[in-house]
């Protein structure tokens, strides 16, 4: 029986539980979300998540939210042993430190950024692209170290978890990735492998890919899942 998820096209919780699901093989009814017309504030909806965010999960009357509690149950009921989270108990606590530092480092410095680039539709001031850098880009830039993914050299949740968050910065081709002054090469490379790994039915890279070009995902479809490599989207 298909797992609901209630979800948005596009928000970063949401497509790393789609693209965790599409990793371990579980199938989704995804359920769209539409917060424009308040339907999280429904009765039916505060019944299942007090707080009134997306994702959701209902699993045979089980009922779970929060993006990374659901990729942690799923990967512990249908593939426990996967190799998205590592047994080895170091590789794990890396991993669950990516995960951390998303959630308490990116999304509240990026939280205004995504507001006025994808919401109002207005260019990142000069103070808003500072504070992602000092606190987001230029710290992940420092971690990715030389191995190939986040945690070592095999895709795992941290990689997921990455995607899904700095995906959109792609998405909009924000200049400051690749600006004059100062290039986040590590971290552009990174997404730009990662995400064409991160849904496995993404088509293959362009050839300026292995060179850590920004404008490669701008014309990339995910065959079955979405609009891009990075949203998994159904």
């Amino acid at each position: 029986m298909p797992i609901d998820l209630y979800a948005t096209r596009t928000c970063a919780p949401s497509v790393l539980v789609k693209m965790v699901a599409k990793h371990i093989g579980v199938d989704l009814n995804i359920k769209i979300v539409d917060m424009a017309k308040k339907e999280h504030l429904t009765p039916e909806f505060l019944k299942m998540n007090p707080y009134h965010k997306v994702p959701t999960m209902c699993d045979d009357g089980f009922v779970l939210f929060e993006s990374t509690a659901i990729c942690l149950y799923l990967l512990n009921k249908y593939k426990p042993g996967s190799e998205l989270y590592p047994k080895d108990v170091q590789k794990r606590a890396r991993v669950d430190q990516f995960m951390a530092i998303v959630t308490s480092c990116f999304q509240p410095r990026f939280s205004e950024l995504f507001r006025s680039s994808l919401v109002l539709r207005k260019k990142p001031t000069a103070e808003q692209i500072k504070v992602v850098e000092d606190f987001a880009l230029q710290g992940l830039e420092d971690m990715m170290g030389s191995s190939k993914f986040a945690v070592g050299d095999e895709l795992t949740l941290a990689d997921l978890t990455l995607v899904a968050h700095l995906g959109f910065m792609y998405k909009e081709r924000l200049a400051f990735l690749t600006n004059e002054d100062k290039v986040y090469r590590k971290t552009v490379v990174f997404l730009t492998i990662a995400s064409l790994l991160a849904c496995p039915t993404t088509r293959r890279p362009t050839k300026n890919s292995s060179k850590g070009s920004p404008g490669v995902f701008k014309d990339r479809q995910v065959k079955t899942c979405g609009r891009t490599a990075y949203s998994c989207n159904k």
